[in-house]
């Protein structure tokens, strides 16, 4: 290919696809109307490349008339995901971009069905450009100068497979014939009132392509509209009428006007059915927002909705959460995973209460700060910083301080910490709420979501079941959905045995919900609901002061007793070659291959001690007299704890990872541990030293 955009823009279009001119050094069109302006007329390229935009890189137009969509692949794991769960992709004509990503490019569809363009709409990583969308094209340059290439391994475009086309094709459902509707009893059941009063904005907005820039303190939303970006300005606001109704600024949309009021019928009506609200309305009483008629049996009304086609016709709204049974039952879930172990459970929903000055932001915001600086933190060992999200509606700028100080945090870059303090977001059980906190968590990359207090988070009554019902449909289950793990911070009522104050529906929408109670031996964190077996009933944590540093311990240090089974059927597993990292699953495969019968809890218990601390620093502590019992361990006294260095705990709090416990210069002198153990084997057995 010539390096010429000129010359590679007159080429595409001799493929029939519609190009366009690339401002230098950026990514975005240099046309403001180039969905219409994209050609692939000769003489136009010319006079373009030859006149003002002469210097320009090239863009190529997806969609219909260019007969190409692009599956946009920023991510290559996601990639490597997306086809474990629904198989390969077949070879196509692909471009590698300036910044390492992909677009592969795929035929138009033949059967009536559109794409849109959507942003990690399959998952994050992975984007669409259909209609309306367009991709810099080779041999444009990249901002950061490194410039787009095409990849010679296929040179022809592929027909999408059937499963990835199910997946980005938005098709319009069947269209009965409108019934007569009279009376204003009609008016008050028609179809784009119901939809609109059950339908959010970026339900409707984000599959067609448009981005969510921000949200105003007053819950107004600003969007951007299909092919450009939230940096490069705004296209419309929704929120800004009683109504919620949408504006329109953009003159670059074909089917929406510039400084024109839309409802959500109006919308969907111009951008799907060429300003046909009745057409509009018709698809969605095919899609069941209709009032039913109350002397209507249910079956004759699902046998009136199917009488115009077949079943596969009639809109199922529960088709993209059916369980998939091919990937289920081929997907491990047994294993426990932490965000911060024994507290957090990684993308679980937690409630957590105490009474006042118990402690549980205090513990709550420690525990954040060892995740977002890679420290230890109780049984969490050391690990990469990982982003988290503390919305606080409490604490001033001074108690903030106070708290970091005595966590021994001073001058300390905490960029992994995103500390939101006493923010003014519309309530989060609320539509407006959900969504901004939701942006929020997803434009920091938030693994972990605080919420402290919940009762200065809604704007519901605290005794009312509604409240949060509402706050996990708004805000709780779509950070669920997101993958993120989020608790909520609470008082407890006068009476701390009674539970959470206010409504006992707190108790409903979360996996976990957590007690902390002040006693002489530290704060006891009690799950007083869980819905998970492997989460612990209860934790005592130790907080104590070394150098005017506040260090957090669990009680026993972070060694936990497991019955003598477990212990043996370790050491069974070590002698079978079993790694020590190896998953539930993996271990049970290899027992099925052996005479050996193993009980799931035991099995459970054995696959969690072998991949804990204290299995490797057991491991490499065993002394002669354990080395010699290791064929016979069901001499050792059920229940017992295995021997232990001295002085072995888990601190916390304290930055650049220095331990404030005392240890032996044996343990500081020691080599690390082995994630397989670092034990021999009987005689005939490999060691594992390596895994």
């Amino acid at each position: 290919m010539n390096n010429d955009p000129h010359h590679a823009a007159l080429q595409y279009a001799k493929q029939g696809w519609r190009v366009l001119p690339i401002l230098p050094a950026q990514k975005r069109p240099a046309l403001n109307q180039w969905q219409h302006a994209a050609t692939t007329d000769a003489p136009t390229i010319d006079r373009w490349y030859k006149g003002e935009h002469s210097g320009c890189g090239v863009g190529i137009a997806t969609g219909k008339a260019s007969g190409i969509w692009v599956l946009d692949v920023d991510d290559r794991d996601a990639l490597y995901e997306l086809e474990q769960q629904h198989g390969e992709l077949p070879p196509t004509l692909t471009s590698i971009t300036g910044s390492g990503g992909e677009h592969q490019l795929y035929q138009w569809p033949t059967d009536g069905r559109t794409i849109t363009n959507s942003a990690s709409s399959i998952l994050d990583g992975i984007d669409v450009r259909g209609e309306g969308g367009q991709i810099v094209a080779p041999p444009t340059v990249h901002p950061n100068g490194q410039p787009y290439e095409w990849d010679e391994q296929c040179n022809t475009i592929a027909a999408a497979p059937d499963w990835l086309l199910n997946i980005v094709c938005y098709k319009e459902p069947p269209t009965p014939p409108a019934a007569p509707a009279t009376g204003s009893s009609a008016a008050a059941g028609r179809p784009g009132d119901l939809w609109a009063g059950q339908t959010d904005w970026a339900d409707i907005l984000q599959p067609d392509g448009w981005q969510l820039s921000h949200t105003d303190r007053n819950g107004e939303r600003y969007w951007t509209r299909p092919g450009k970006e939230p940096r490069d300005g705004i296209s419309a606001t929704t929120g800004n009428t009683t109504n919620d109704n949408m504006h329109v600024f953009t003159s670059s949309l074909p089917h929406l006007q510039a400084e024109e009021t839309y409802t959500k019928l109006g919308y969907l009506a111009a951008t799907h059915h060429n300003g046909d609200h009745a057409a509009a309305a018709r698809t969605l009483a095919a899609q069941g927002f209709t009032t039913p008629t109350p002397d209507l049996n249910i079956l004759e009304h699902l046998n009136t909705t199917s009488s115009s086609g077949t079943d596969a016709d009639t809109p199922n709204p529960l088709a993209p959460y059916i369980v998939d049974w091919s990937t289920f039952w081929t997907t491990n879930h047994e294993e426990t995973e932490w965000l911060i172990e024994p507290l957090f459970a990684k993308g679980r929903a937690h409630a957590i209460y105490a009474g006042a000055k118990v402690g549980k932001s205090f513990v709550t915001l420690a525990a954040c700060a060892a995740l977002a600086t890679g420290q230890p933190f109780l049984h969490k060992p050391a690990g990469p910083p990982q982003h988290v999200l503390y919305v606080d509606y409490e604490m001033t700028p001074q108690d903030l301080y106070d708290r970091l100080t005595e966590f021994g945090y001073e001058q300390h870059t905490l960029e992994h910490l995103h500390y939101a303090q006493l923010p003014n977001l519309p309530p989060l059980d609320t539509s407006k709420g959900g969504i901004a906190l939701c942006q929020s968590a997803a434009a920091v990359g938030a693994e972990l979501v605080i919420i402290d207090t919940t009762g200065r988070a809604v704007e519901g009554d605290e005794n009312d079941a509604n409240t949060y019902q509402n706050f996990y449909r708004h805000t709780g289950m779509q950070l669920k959905r997101l993958g993120m793990t989020w608790a909520r911070l609470d008082h407890s009522g006068k009476d701390n045995t009674k539970g959470q104050r206010g409504s006992s529906a707190k108790n409903d929408d979360v996996d976990i919900v957590a007690n902390l109670i002040r006693t002489d031996g530290g704060i006891t964190w009690t799950a007083t609901h869980r819905r998970m077996g492997w989460y612990p009933e209860k934790s005592t944590i130790n907080i104590s002061e070394l150098d005017d540093v506040a260090t957090f311990t669990m009680q026993g240090g972070n060694l936990e007793t497991f019955e003598a089974t477990v212990y043996e059927l370790s050491d069974w597993l070590d002698g079978q070659g079993i790694p020590a990292d190896a998953s539930n699953v993996t271990c049970r495969e290899h027992i099925k291959t052996t005479t050996r019968t193993v009980t799931k809890r035991d099995l459970q218990k054995a696959v969690k001690y072998r991949k804990s601390d204290q299995y490797s620093l057991l491991h490499l502590g065993r002394d002669a007299e354990r080395d010699a019992q290791r064929d016979t361990p069901a001499g050792r006294p059920s229940g017992t704890e295995r021997d232990v260095p001295e002085n072995v705990t888990n601190t916390s709090g304290t930055p650049d990872g220095t331990e404030r416990d005392a240890q032996t210069e044996a343990e500081r002198d020691a080599p690390p541990p082995c994630k397989g153990g670092g034990r021999h084997g009987p005689p005939d057995q490999p060691t594992y030293n390596e895994f």
